[in-house]
């Protein structure tokens, strides 16, 4: 067994001995003692209540805005031309949407809103003004996700307003305006962080669950809208299957929601308020079709191995960024969830984001997922099954890291997981510091001396005792071998 086996060993025993000293004693959103009853009545704003958790990470996945569709059905009255910059452009409103995002990330993450109650203790994440070592910004190579970032990104850094003369637009005055702000991408076929890049594991796996017609919930969806799928087949001009209703609902949704740019629906959908309410029920059902939790590691696990990496990196003081931001689409959010088996079944809006924050108390960590689909309401905080609200780190690596593909390219061609035991120790090789490890080596001597310590005591207290029983090493150091 190499040192680095030997480290890791002995790391798994003592986490999961904190682990288990890792749950508060009392309900950790009960906030009965830190409000101040005495204090003036809050009419605005969030209670100010003083919070044990501080924010030290926060890696934020969001849905592009509004949009045209991507393209159009047999029998669509609108061409591309009839939409502004052409198929799959963000809107106006869509832009607007994503600088509503980007305040709420700003009010989120640079201020000390239902933090404190006094100015000393205030945990904001991020500094007021852009700096560069505080924040990474990546997104998928669409136009739509692009523009969608940097319309986040004018919201939650804005530049510092004032007066300006427009003569000196073009000197060093224009950036009291503007702020640049650099976001990060990759060809859509290498993208197998947002996107899937070249998985023909995934096509494939997609294929047959589409073709599946014996799959049960497919079989349900057939049967329950079967009258819909003939009607919309005879006025759309597309086939009475899965896929030609897949051509139609995009199209459809993107008129439905325009209807304030002078876009309407088709008589065949307008005059029967029926169709339209089945044809928004279908469009959850396809969110659940689109990256299906069996396979959805192959399109959600690398963001989620990555998520976990810059955890760990920040407790290992290796990760500088605070804040990691990703543009993306519907199907990504989806594949997010769907990965850590927290996906509800409802198609994300615009703009839906998912915020996975790293919590810190009393130097443990803890992991919190919110979900923000709804912008004229706060995100709900999700339940990680077997782990609560706040899910103690290791307990969140354990749950989730061993499930996760150690090379996505690979498992794209079809290998299958690597050994567990293997990947846990190339991911500690890869992220943890010498200090770090230096630490966990100091660490495991100590407890190797005290067993010794112990043993070598007990031993000499029953030697002298036939009837005295031997006792075994604990199971979980005699793995060690």
């Amino acid at each position: 067994m190499n040192i680095w086996q030997f480290v890791v060993q002995v790391t798994v025993i003592l986490n999961s001995f904190k682990c288990i000293q890792s749950f508060p004693d009392e309900d950790p959103e009960d906030t009965t003692g830190y409000v101040d009853d005495e204090g003036p009545e809050v009419t605005t704003g969030y209670v100010p209540v003083y919070d044990e958790y501080k924010k030290v990470l926060a890696q934020v996945l969001f849905r592009h805005g509004d949009r045209s569709p991507v393209h159009s059905y047999a029998n669509d009255e609108y061409t591309e031309a009839d939409w502004p910059q052409g198929y799959g452009q963000l809107s106006i409103k869509g832009m607007q949407q994503e600088y509503v995002l980007g305040a709420f990330l700003r009010e989120r993450y640079t201020s000390c809103q239902g933090l404190t109650i006094n100015e000393e203790s205030c945990l904001k994440l991020l500094s007021e003004d852009y700096k560069r070592a505080e924040v990474y910004v990546r997104s998928t190579s669409y136009d739509r996700t692009l523009m969608s970032a940097y319309s986040v990104l004018s919201a939650l850094f804005p530049p510092p307003f004032r007066e300006q003369d427009t003569s000196s637009m073009g000197s060093a005055e224009l950036f009291s305006v503007w702020q640049p702000i650099p976001v990060h991408t990759v060809p859509m076929e290498e993208d197998y962080l947002l996107g899937i890049g070249k998985c023909e594991m995934f096509n494939k796996l997609m294929n047959e669950t589409l073709m599946n017609l014996t799959n049960p919930r497919m079989q349900e969806m057939l049967s329950e809208y079967s009258e819909l799928f003939a009607h919309v087949a005879e006025h759309s001009g597309e086939p009475n299957s899965v896929k030609g209703m897949d051509k139609v609902l995009d199209p459809l949704f993107c008129e439905y929601v325009s209807q304030d740019t002078g876009k309407t629906l088709p008589s065949w959908v307008r005059e029967d308020t029926d169709v339209l309410g089945q044809l928004l029920e279908l469009r959850d059902m396809y969110a659940e079709f689109s990256v299906p939790g069996t396979f959805a590691y192959l399109k959600g696990g690398s963001l989620l191995k990555e998520m976990i990496n810059h955890m760990i990196g920040k407790v290992n003081d290796t990760v500088a960024q605070r804040l990691f931001l990703y543009s993306a689409h519907d199907t990504t959010v989806i594949a997010l969830l769907q990965t850590m088996g927290l996906f509800n079944y409802k198609a994300p809006p615009y703009t839906a984001c998912i915020l996975v924050e790293l919590l810190e108390k009393d130097s443990d960590y803890f992991v919190q997922i919110l979900y923000r689909n709804d912008s004229n309401s706060e995100p709900y905080v999700i339940e990680i099954n077997d782990c609560g609200t706040k899910c103690p780190l290791q307990m969140f690596v354990d749950k989730y890291l061993p499930s996760l593909p150690e090379n996505i390219v690979e498992a794209c061609r079809g290998t299958g997981l690597n050994n567990v035991n293997e990947y846990v120790t190339n991911y500690v090789n890869e992220n943890l510091s010498p200090v770090t490890v230096l630490n966990v080596i100091l660490a495991s001597v100590i407890v190797l001396t005290l067993i010794s310590f112990l043993i070598c005591y007990f031993f000499k207290e029953t030697s002298g005792r036939s009837s005295a029983k031997y006792m075994p090493v604990p199971t979980e150091m005699s793995d060690l071998s």
